[in-house]
Formats: C-alpha cells, sequence, structure tokens
C-alpha cells in the first residue's frame, strides 16, 4: 500500500487575529499586524472572508479593493504601452475555501476560484497554473 500524501493544514488564526480582521475599522496597518501573526499555509473560508472585507492590495501592477458588500474596485496597468484599466466586480468565498472573483471586464477566464495561503508575509492566490501574489496596503 503507497503511503499516502500529507495534506497541508489551514492556517487557523489566533482569535485575535481573527477579530481584529472583523473590526470594520482594521484597515492597512492593523490588518497586516493581524495577518502577520498567521502560520504560512492554506487559508481557511472564514479568515478568507475576514481578511479579504475592506481590504486593500496590490499584485504589483495596479491595486484591488475588496469591500465588505462583496463587490471588488480595481486599478490593472497593462504591460502594453502602460496602459490603465479600472474596472470592477464582486468577489465570494467558495464551499471549499476559495476565494472567487468576477470582474466586469471579463478579466481572467469569467468566474475565477483561487486557492488562498499565507506565504512569507504575502498571500498567494493559486489558480491552476497561475500565481497572484498580493501585498495589503496601508
Amino acid at each position: 500500500m503507497a503511503p499516502q500524501e500529507a495534506k497541508p493544514r489551514e492556517a487557523k488564526p489566533k482569535k485575535d487575529a481573527l477579530a481584529a480582521f472583523q473590526t470594520p475599522k482594521s484597515k492597512g496597518a492593523q490588518k497586516m499586524a493581524a495577518f502577520a501573526t498567521l502560520p504560512d499555509g492554506p487559508l481557511n473560508a472564514k479568515t478568507i472572508r475576514a481578511l479579504f472585507s475592506g481590504l486593500d492590495v496590490t499584485p504589483g501592477y495596479g491595486w484591488h479593493n475588496y469591500r465588505a458588500d462583496g463587490s471588488i474596485d480595481g486599478r490593472h496597468i497593462v504591460n502594453v504601452g502602460n496602459i490603465i484599466e479600472d474596472d470592477y466586480g464582486s468577489w465570494t468565498v467558495d464551499s471549499v475555501s476559495r476565494l472567487c472573483t468576477l470582474w466586469n471586464s471579463g478579466h481572467g477566464d469569467g468566474k475565477t476560484c483561487y486557492k488562498a495561503s499565507k506565504r512569507g508575509g504575502k498571500i498567494q492566490l493559486n489558480y491552476r497554473s497561475r500565481t497572484v501574489i498580493y501585498e495589503i496596503l496601508e
């Protein structure tokens, strides 16, 4: 019988960290401090919802604002001629703890659901062979 591959453990936040994410005025530096207390690894649905609600991030080519009401605003800088594209859409967390986004412009593959994890102080989103690294903005 072949040995089973160990499943990565989901990062479970300390209760204080989760409370800091859920505080309505918890923005920027407070979210960064709360995020820093999480261990590296996959994030569970409760943590993703609390973290992304009201979160401003940069994927390195613009910014995204995940609002508490499930909407997203964003600006993308397209490499060809440094064209700036403003966009909006929606976000949810599905039943298997993935962050799902749907951009109005059709950005990406329609509704895209990412596995979210913490890696070295940054948020890592994985979808198929695509990886997005988010930094939290203050």
